[in-house]
């Protein structure tokens, strides 16, 4: 399953310590972008995840959120999910090349140009 980090500006690395203004962009965004990519993947359920601090499973330090659209069956067990996401973030990138993580972006440019996203 493709995903995306979502994260804000800067390297503040607890989510915690955001700004208000800050943490309400971080989540408006995910909403936008969480709208494109059930779009994308023809699906109706998505993932959302924040790991705040290296207890929780935060394996970069700057606060960002993991979008993840579902599939039926993606994985056996549901929660199976979260030792994906470590394992991605450990190789920063996960089984995607650059140019695939650039491709998937300019599409989601694309789909936010054509007005596919509510705002």
């Amino acid at each position: 399953s493709s995903g995306i980090n979502a994260r804000v500006r800067g390297v503040e690395p607890s989510f915690t310590k955001l700004q208000p203004e800050e943490a309400s962009d971080l989540f408006q965004g995910a909403r936008l972008l969480g709208e494109i990519l059930k779009r994308h993947h023809n699906t109706d359920s998505m993932t959302v995840v924040i790991q705040d601090g290296p207890l929780a499973g935060q394996s970069v330090p700057h606060v960002h959120l993991h979008l993840l659209p579902r599939q039926p069956g993606d994985f056996p067990n549901n929660d199976d999910i979260y030792g994906e996401i470590e394992r991605v973030d450990r190789r920063r990138g996960g089984d995607r090349t650059l140019s695939e993580m650039e491709r998937e972006a300019e599409i989601l440019k694309e789909l936010v140009r054509l007005g596919e996203v509510t705002r």
